[in-house]
């Protein structure tokens, strides 16, 4: 049974420029980036390890008081892992660089999706930008029509030519160059909405880059919501490479 697979959509990133409605998505990615503290700042950066805590506050339309903890590890373009663990499910996901894996509570050890193998992957970088834009510059990106998210005017774009995120948008605040949100659809069976969002709400610099903070997960109305908050980072430590061995 899976009960919180959509919690794995998870990023990090943030943008800083003025304000221009004209920007195409060479603009947008080239702020982005820049904002972010730049693609050789980005490129320095070895290892990344964080933690923090988890709650789930409404479930099947019902307010819940479920607190846990998240923990995310990164070898920076090589490997990722992620996990969320909650008093009644645990969910542990893994791409250790030539295969990608989740470990559940209730289902075991089970291959990842093509969206969860992507976002996985996406995992192994500080911006889930920067993957496909090292191998493919701004053609692996479209522009859509800009939108209202969260109360803010946003850039909208995907990330294309990858199976499993077609139907991925991301939100970038037009203001502040800030990454607010994702739409991604719901693959989970147990909730009845078919989109997932996430609302990122607070950033920090560490290393000399901006690091997403907090962020909220929600699915339906009130079929899910949980938030998150990573209260402990290190950078270029020496991570415990077990974690990247399959059960």
């Amino acid at each position: 049974m899976k009960i919180l697979s959509e919690l794995a959509i998870i990023t990090f990133l943030t943008i800083s420029m003025p304000y221009n409605i004209s920007a195409d998505i060479k603009d947008i990615l080239k702020a982005h980036f820049e904002a972010v503290g730049g693609l050789e700042r980005l490129s320095e950066i070895r290892t990344v390890k964080r933690s923090g805590d988890a709650q789930v506050t409404h479930f099947g339309g019902q307010p819940m008081h479920m607190p846990g903890t998240i923990e995310a590890v990164t070898t920076v373009g090589k490997k990722s892992y992620t996990k969320r663990h909650f008093e009644w499910y645990s969910e542990t996901t893994v791409w250790n660089g030539t295969e990608g894996w989740k470990s559940t509570l209730y289902d075991g050890t089970t291959a990842l999706s093509a969206m969860e193998l992507e976002i996985a992957k996406q995992r192994t970088y500080i911006t889930p930008f920067q993957r496909s834009y090292e191998q493919h510059g701004s053609s692996a990106f479209q522009q859509g029509g800009d939108e209202t998210f969260q109360g803010k005017e946003c850039f909208v774009i995907q990330i294309i030519g990858i199976e499993g995120v077609e139907n991925t948008f991301y939100y970038i605040d037009k203001t502040s160059n800030l990454l607010i949100g994702i739409k991604a659809p719901n693959t989970d069976p147990t909730f009845n909405s078919d989109t997932v969002i996430v609302h990122y709400t607070d950033y920090a610099k560490y290393g000399g880059l901006m690091f997403l903070n907090s962020y909220e997960v929600s699915i339906g109305d009130s079929e899910l919501r949980a938030n998150y908050t990573f209260t402990n980072t290190e950078i270029d430590v020496t991570l415990d490479e077990t974690i990247f061995k399959k059960p």
